[in-house]
C-alpha cells in the first residue's frame, strides 16, 4: 500500500537543518544562558565585559548558547558582535 501526502515536503522546517540556525529556546541550557548573561551585563552599561570560559564536549551547545545570548543582547541593547 502506497503512502500519499498532500504536503509538499516531509520536513516542515527545513531551515532548522541550516548550520547557522539557532532555535528560539535552547532546552536544557537555561542555567548556562543565565551565567553568560551575567558576563555580558557590564557591556549593557558601557563597561568592560567579564571574561568567561565555556567548556564541554563537542556538540554540547557551547556555540549555540553564546550566539543565542549575543543575538538577544544585539536585539535588546544594540550590542554588535561577529562570529
Amino acid at each position: 500500500m502506497a503512502y500519499y501526502s498532500n504536503s509538499s515536503s516531509v520536513v516542515s522546517k527545513p531551515f532548522a537543518f541550516d548550520e547557522a540556525y539557532i532555535p528560539d529556546r535552547l532546552v536544557g541550557r537555561e542555567h548556562e544562558i543565565e551565567k553568560l548573561r551575567t558576563c555580558t551585563e557590564p557591556v549593557r552599561r558601557n563597561l568592560a565585559p567579564l571574561n568567561c570560559w565555556l567548556y564541554g564536549p563537542s556538540g554540547s551547545g557551547k556555540t549555540s548558547v553564546v550566539q543565542s545570548v549575543l543575538n538577544e543582547a544585539q536585539s535588546q541593547f544594540g550590542l554588535r558582535w561577529a562570529y
